[in-house]
């Protein structure tokens, strides 16, 4: 099954009554895509992950907690919103913004077991004068057991491919000490005791 969150094909949004969007002005003229640095997300993104929680466990035998470990099959969904996502200024003049819906899936690999599901929306926002804020892009996001996520900044274009990101390991660690190396697993898990899976 494919997971989907899109709006319906004829539906879009419009400011009664209509707003004078100077965001294109503020912004050095429209680009060529109003879903700016969001314009390659369209679609459907697969890939596979790995990921771990400490979590409650239940019953408290022999401890309350749990480390989870899960390869994970991951699954992100993409549709553009038609037309322009108004966003009224009282300080600020009047601009419209533009997005997409998303639907993240995310199962573990070996059972198939669903640990994830997110819905949401990105949104790329022109600059702005009041603040003075330059484009930015937004993730507006819920996750069903009571954590709602809004995250803005700007964005970067990196030449020559994704950037290389090294190495890192999970051992945990108490806090304000250093990490550990990938080697000290085992350390790791002397300090902090407790049933898991993986």
């Amino acid at each position: 099954m494919t997971p989907v969150a899109q709006t319906d094909s004829d539906f879009v949004f419009a400011g009664i009554p209509p707003i004078v969007d100077v965001g294109a002005d503020l912004a050095g003229g429209q680009t060529a895509d109003p879903l700016g640095p969001l314009a390659a997300l369209p679609g459907t993104w697969t890939g596979h992950g790995f990921n771990t929680i400490w979590r409650p466990h239940h019953p408290a035998n022999p401890q309350d907690r749990f480390l989870e470990l899960n390869l994970t099959t991951d699954t992100l969904v993409f549709s553009k919103i038609n037309g322009p996502i108004p966003n009224r200024g009282l300080l600020m003049s009047d601009i419209n913004m533009f997005g997409l819906t998303y639907m993240q899936q995310i199962s573990e690999t070996s059972s198939g077991a669903g640990l994830h599901i997110e819905p949401g929306i990105w949104a790329h926002v022109p600059s702005t004068t009041d603040p003075s804020e330059p484009t930015t892009v937004v993730r507006m996001a819920s996750i069903p057991h009571g954590t709602a996520i809004l995250a803005q900044g700007t964005t970067q274009f990196l030449n020559g491919g994704p950037p290389h990101i090294p190495d890192n390991n999970i051992v945990p660690f108490p806090i304000g000490s250093p990490p550990p190396g990938s080697s000290d697993f085992g350390a790791g898990e002397q300090a902090f005791p407790g049933p898991s899976t993986f």
